[in-house]
């Protein structure tokens, strides 16, 4: 699960609104990447910078664009049977308190749909 986490450049590919994000940058475990999201009526581009702590522990984390402070916090905690638990910690404050409004209301209901869709896609790609 980590590893599909870390595949930054191919959300697009499975989570919607995810438009684009390009690693930019790669200094041993720090990633510097450029991301665009469309939120409906508006949409976010920003650069981020992503701290992979393999294979427990990925952090993004940004202050770019409409953040005045985003933190993405995935934990990964193995279990005996082979797999692991997956959990997902989204912070964020914006710029703007219209933007702030908006976003915290979106992004409460895209952060549970997005561990569904890294579940779906880690079924799809790996099996059970």
């Amino acid at each position: 699960m980590f590893d599909l986490v870390a595949d930054i450049e191919r959300y697009h590919e499975f989570l919607p609104g995810w438009n684009h994000a390009r690693i930019t940058q790669r200094q041993g475990d720090f990633l510097t990447v450029m991301q665009g999201i469309d939120l409906g009526l508006t949409r976010l581009d920003f650069e981020s910078c992503a701290e992979l702590h393999r294979p427990e522990r990925l952090q993004v984390r940004s202050s770019a664009g409409p953040f005045r402070d985003l933190l993405i916090d995935w934990r990964f905690t193995p279990v005996p049977d082979g797999g692991s638990v997956v959990r997902l910690a989204v912070s964020l404050e914006m710029r703007s308190s219209l933007l702030e409004a908006a976003s915290g209301r979106v992004l409460d209901l895209m952060t549970h749909d997005i561990l569904r869709r890294f579940h779906a896609r880690a079924e799809q790609l790996y099996g059970d």
